[in-house]
């Protein structure tokens, strides 16, 4: 089974938090089930590709990620969820500054799923809420939650759920499985499903 991951990069403004005007935006999908090798040769191509491009230098890279990983030092504890179990134990932010030279320090790194959540509460759907919920249905169920001005990983992800956790039925992988039963065709990623 192959999962389907995408990577996006873009250049964005520190003040307006936006992307910047006339920027390339440089999407590419990736195999999350690859070596190390090719994950990190991928992700870093896309962004020295955006860089440029753009005909810019990086000073810090913002990372979104799914799945588990110690976001303060970089270091991957993924596995078993059909996705970059090739980079468990590794610092993501050391190898991809190595790739892109920028600083281990410079590279900040978060779950998708609060990215995404502060994204739409700065300047999305959510402006001016004060309790909103959002999840993210890629590889897997992300979910965040903003509370007194803060954005939090819920992590509902892991939640019990019929037979399971909640993953097992808002995840890819059942999409996949729901629709292959339904069209005899598989998919492999969710904008396969919605196009």
């Amino acid at each position: 089974e192959i999962i389907i991951q995408g990577v996006k990069v873009a250049l964005i403004d520190n003040e307006t938090k936006l992307v910047v005007p006339g920027t390339t935006i440089l999407q590419r999908d990736i195999d999350a089930q690859g070596s190390a090798d090719y994950l990190f040769s991928n992700w870093t191509e896309v962004i020295n590709e955006c860089l440029q491009i753009n005909s810019t230098v990086a000073t810090h890279i913002g990372i979104a990620m799914p799945g588990q990983l110690e976001f303060e030092d970089g270091i991957s504890y993924i596995k078993g969820q059909n996705k970059f179990d090739a980079i468990y134990g590794m610092n993501i932010k050391e190898l991809i500054g190595e790739k892109t030279n920028v600083p281990a320090q410079n590279i900040k790194i978060q779950n998708c799923a609060p990215a995404f959540m502060q994204g739409e509460v700065l300047l999305g759907a959510t402006k001016g809420y004060q309790r909103p919920l959002g999840f993210t249905l890629e590889s897997g169920f992300g979910t965040a939650r903003y509370l007194n001005g803060e954005v939090i990983n819920a992590d509902l992800w892991r939640a019990p759920f019929k037979d399971g956790i909640a993953e097992d039925y808002l995840g890819i992988r059942w999409f996949s499985k729901r629709y292959q039963e339904f069209t005899g065709h598989k998919i492999t990623n969710m904008q396969e499903l919605s196009s």
